[in-house]
């Protein structure tokens, strides 16, 4: 693998990209059907709970195809990735796109992980068993979620920004956002179907906001050789291949390979893919996630 070029070029072209458009379509798709029809043929404990996982893995997906819009990686004509990056994926977090990236880009240039200098793992630094129950149950109670929202609209997650319009990019991007929120709501209630918009937000800052959780400490929590875990000075950057469940809940096959990402964060997925290897060093590569939660259980404890 070592011997080959990898050009991104190669594994972005024009028919890669509608390939990707097409696959967020599909899982849109998904959540309309399932608004449409589940309402009327389940009953509500089935309608909850199989919709909210549905909503989670939609979530991970939208969340997926945005980091690859961040960095320019799902369509190779950077207007269609704007477009798409904001409509299709980041619109749902009822974030711009340039404002997820501009935090994001803080997270590739900080010199270490859970530091406060990272806005996407910094809310996350643990240092004992007591940290993380915590941390769990702000997640599990939406108060996590909603903290790093607001984050994000008063800049609070970057060191460089220092107003609204920085943090959310252009001085239209949010009320645009928050409009097309609103028109969306209104018609789910005027059709009588809002039932779908309460619980994807419900999933959303509860369910979603702790698989974030697990998936960063995947990625950047390092493994002792005791087999604990810290999140002290850590560099780390772990490709975790799991199974189908956890590419579900945890990490797509886009967001898959973290370890490659952090060395060529040009690349899109499937170079990625091209370039990975299995290493025995589990701070860059694993094959399951129960050692990572076995040292997270385990940290400073």
């Amino acid at each position: 693998m070592t011997d080959l070029v990898i050009t991104r070029s190669a594994y972005l072209t024009p028919r890669h990209g509608i390939f990707n458009i097409l696959r967020l379509a599909a899982w849109h798709s998904a959540i309309v059907l399932w608004a449409w029809l589940a309402w009327d043929h389940l009953a509500w404990p089935w309608y909850v709970g199989l919709g909210a996982l549905l909503c989670l893995a939609h979530q991970r997906e939208m969340n997926d195809w945005a980091h690859e819009a961040i960095h320019w990686n799902l369509h190779p004509d950077r207007r269609l990735n704007e477009i798409f990056g904001n409509v299709f994926a980041s619109f749902w977090f009822a974030m711009p796109l340039a404002a997820i990236r501009r935090a994001h880009l803080l997270h590739h240039k900080a010199a270490t992980f859970f530091s406060p200098d990272d806005p996407d793992t910094g809310s996350l630094r643990i240092e004992s068993r007591r940290d993380l129950i915590r941390g769990i149950i702000a997640d599990l109670s939406g108060v996590g979620a909603i903290y790093h929202y607001a984050g994000y609209l008063l800049g609070r997650n970057t060191s460089s920004v220092r107003t609204t319009k920085q943090a959310t990019g252009s001085r239209w991007a949010m009320p645009m956002v928050i409009a097309g929120h609103l028109a969306i709501f209104i018609f789910l209630i005027w059709i009588g179907r809002w039932q779908i918009y309460v619980l994807y937000y419900a999933t959303l800052i509860t369910l979603y906001r702790f698989s974030h959780r697990i998936r960063i400490y995947g990625q950047h929590l390092v493994i002792e050789n005791d087999e604990t875990g810290t999140c002290r000075d850590s560099t780390v950057s772990r490709t975790v291949v799991g199974n189908l469940i956890d590419k579900l809940i945890f990490a797509t096959d886009v967001m898959l390979y973290h370890h490659e990402h952090h060395n060529r964060p040009d690349l899109p997925y499937r170079a990625l893919r091209v370039v990975c290897a299995r290493e025995v060093d589990r701070n860059r590569y694993i094959e399951a996630r129960r050692p990572i939660l076995r040292a997270l259980w385990r940290v400073a404890s």
